[in-house]
């Protein structure tokens, strides 16, 4: 995923709720609670900046890489379309 306003780019977990963790690539990633989360422009697996969520809070601390909280724009039972990875 995309943070547009700084332009940059995190990886979207999944935990089972509404809130899923952002872990962003980079090490300072100054971004904003409030900022939109959106499919990144880069993909090829889906549409470019497609709203997906808004960040509610960030740990800036956290290892190995910054993470935050997001709330997602539509309800996980919502979604039709979902790409599992697996490792």
């Amino acid at each position: 995923v995309w943070v547009s306003r700084n332009q940059q780019h995190g990886i979207l977990i999944g935990n089972g709720t509404n809130r899923p963790k952002l872990i962003f690539l980079n090490s300072d990633p100054k971004v904003l609670p409030g900022d939109l989360v959106s499919s990144s422009p880069v993909s090829t697996l889906t549409p470019p900046n497609l709203p997906v969520g808004v960040i509610q809070s960030i740990d800036l601390g956290a290892l190995p890489s910054p993470r935050a909280n997001v709330q997602l724009i539509a309800t996980p039972e919502a979604l039709d379309w979902v790409q599992v990875k697996t490792r």
